[in-house]
């Protein structure tokens, strides 16, 4: 499972920042996103998405990786509905593999990774409490 999550947000940060022109240009395109700030989002978004993809490989920070990892797709999450429900136009899905699937495809794919995630998320807080409970730091109700 984390494997998945590592590559489906590895993948598209690698791509953006590979092709960051492509991708700043594709911003300026985007009606729900200020011109003024799509130089900066063309950097931020893809190293964001890398180094998230590489702290969920530290077990140990994990946990608190997959709460950044819920919040990121879920603000792109809302940045596909607003594509979908209020702009005026819809500009390319940006780049990579995505390019040739459309905006309500990746809500769908969003939705389900959220899904996952949040559930990958209660199993590691599940995991968490049992070592506790078995290293004998486990707080008493």
């Amino acid at each position: 499972m984390i494997i998945l999550l590592i590559a489906a947000y590895g993948y598209p940060g690698v791509d953006k920042l590979i092709s960051r022109k492509k991708f700043n240009a594709q911003l300026d395109f985007s009606p729900l996103i200020p011109e003024w700030s799509t130089t900066i989002l063309s950097w931020v978004v893809p190293l964001t998405l890398i180094a998230i993809a590489g702290l969920l490989c530290i077990k140990p920070l994990r946990e608190r990786v997959l709460r950044l990892y819920i919040a990121v797709i879920g603000s792109f999450t809302l940045y596909i509905i607003g594509i979908l429900t209020i702009a005026k136009f819809k500009p390319c899905t940006c780049i990579g593999f995505s390019e040739s699937i459309t905006w309500t495809w990746q809500l769908v794919m969003n939705a389900v990774l959220l899904l996952l995630v949040i559930l990958l998320l209660k199993e590691e807080r599940k995991q968490r409490k049992n070592l506790l409970q078995q290293t004998g730091y486990a707080l008493s109700p």
